[in-house]
């Protein structure tokens, strides 16, 4: 995600931008935060997800996106891999 609208006031505290994202995969989610923008310039925030989800059929997939300034996704993509099986495993510590 890309800041469209980077701070006229560099080198002054306090002029942050942020952006959310969320990945959704049929109800299972993914979601976290980039900074793209402080006091001392802006610039593209990274963003990775990954989601193992099961559909029984068809189903969606959608990757939402906001920010506190004015922004834009690009180079976005979703991949999907079909599989035989992909259990979920809960990792300790």
């Amino acid at each position: 995600m890309t800041d469209h609208n980077p701070s006229a006031t560099l080198l002054q505290p306090g002029q942050t931008a942020d952006a959310h994202y969320r990945l959704d995969a049929g109800g299972d989610l993914s979601d976290g935060r980039v900074l793209i923008g402080t006091a001392y310039g802006s610039g593209p925030g990274e963003i990775s997800t990954q989601i193992t989800h099961t559909f029984d059929g068809s189903g969606s997939i959608t990757l939402d996106c906001d920010s506190t300034a004015p922004w834009r996704a690009c180079d976005s993509s979703i991949i999907a891999l079909r599989v035989g099986n992909a259990p979920r495993i809960p990792v300790s510590n």
